[in-house]
């Protein structure tokens, strides 16, 4: 018999936003990509007295990036964007008590947080000059 209890997810803020600057019309513009790392617990199996438990704690911690575009007036468009970088590990034992460990495991993996976080910036230039010209359209209107 297998018993599920989802505890809350967290979101972690982790690794150092990368920043990049972006030419349009003329005009530079500050870009800021920062990781926001959601993760979910998930504790499955038994603990039944004196029998051996089966508990695991299951957790799954996605990376997500919000691109941040400013201008010289201090406007800034936000956008999350969608590639998603996943990691996933388990424990022994429930989840409640095993958070803060889980937690301090995932920013151990620092790196790869700063890693996915410049693939996704260097992939997404140009949506973001996309992102630009309609900003600007719109602001035109």
């Amino acid at each position: 018999m297998n018993i599920f209890a989802i505890t809350a997810s967290a979101v972690l803020a982790m690794g150092s936003p990368h920043t990049a600057t972006l030419s349009h019309q003329g005009e530079d513009h500050a870009v800021t990509y920062t990781p926001k790392v959601a993760v979910e617990y998930r504790t499955v199996g038994m603990s039944a007295g004196p029998r051996p438990s089966t508990e695991r704690c299951r957790w799954v911690g996605t990376v997500a990036v919000d691109r941040h575009l400013h201008d010289d007036q201090g406007r800034r468009l936000t956008k999350t964007l969608d590639a998603v970088h996943r990691m996933e590990g388990s424990r022994h034992g429930a989840c409640a008590p095993a958070r803060a460990a889980i937690d301090q495991e995932i920013a151990a993996r620092h790196d790869e947080v700063t890693a996915h976080v410049q693939r996704v910036a260097a992939a997404d230039r140009d949506a973001a000059l996309a992102d630009l010209r309609t900003g600007r359209q719109f602001a035109s209107n």
